[in-house]
């Protein structure tokens, strides 16, 4: 099923072993379904597959949480709280990403919007979930700890860990592109691999984000870590 307020696939390595995700009961006896499980994914999926896998048993805990009202899926880590947003235009999908990471820090921190869009601001982490499929997605990460410390901005350029692209554009998903296409040409360049072999290693190890926006131009870095490149 295509991501949504319901759930659905919604592609984020966050949902891991030790993490909770709240979601919207929607119809009777919420009717939970789990699959397409995957052992390894970046951020911004722009193939089909991740590294895919399937587990003969796979253990969960339901709990049905009342008087708890929510309009989009939430997901809780050991250090943070992610909120999300999912539509066909990425541009709305962060929109709707932005204005739910609010209302998850004035939950969760109680503070007011104005409070809540300052903390965001500050903490500012918000990535590319996909954009293979007809819904593309992004999420937002706000740290647990009120006092961790400001986002650093992201890489416009490679650094000693990681080869780097950015790109900027009015509409996310052509800054994405761009920065993504740039991306699989350093990857085939530095690990002389084909850019085929490059696209398709690109859905487990590509991190694609999208840095503070506050209008004109979005911009959207994608990095590789330089440590999949195995010394011979």
């Amino acid at each position: 099923e295509q991501p949504g307020p319901y759930g659905g696939n919604m592609d984020l390595p966050e949902m891991q072993v030790g993490s909770t995700t709240y979601l919207p009961v929607q119809v009777t006896g919420g009717l939970i379904w789990t699959g397409d499980s995957h052992a390894k994914q970046g951020n911004g999926e722009i193939d089909l597959d991740a590294l895919e896998t399937w587990f003969p048993e796979l253990n969960i805990t339901v709990d049905v949480i009342k008087k708890q009202p929510q309009d989009w899926p939430t997901v809780e880590t050991p250090r943070g709280w992610v909120a999300v947003g999912y539509d066909e235009d990425l541009d709305k999908a962060f929109d709707i990403n932005k204005a739910e990471t609010v209302k998850l820090i004035m939950a969760t921190r109680r503070l007011s919007r104005a409070d809540a869009v300052n903390v965001m601001e500050k903490s500012w982490d918000c990535r590319i979930s996909e954009v293979v499929d007809e819904v593309l997605g992004t999420y937002c990460v706000v740290p647990k700890d009120p006092a961790a410390p400001p986002a650093p901005a992201l890489p416009t350029g490679d650094t000693p860990t990681a080869w780097v692209s950015s790109a900027s554009a009015p509409k996310a998903l052509d800054a994405m592109k761009v920065a993504a296409s740039a991306a699989l040409d350093k990857m085939a360049a530095n690990l002389e691999i084909t850019r085929n072999d490059a696209y398709h290693l690109a859905t487990m190890v590509l991190d694609c984000r999208i840095d503070r926006w506050t209008g004109g131009d979005k911009t959207v870095a994608c990095s590789v870590p330089k440590s999949i490149k195995v010394p011979q």
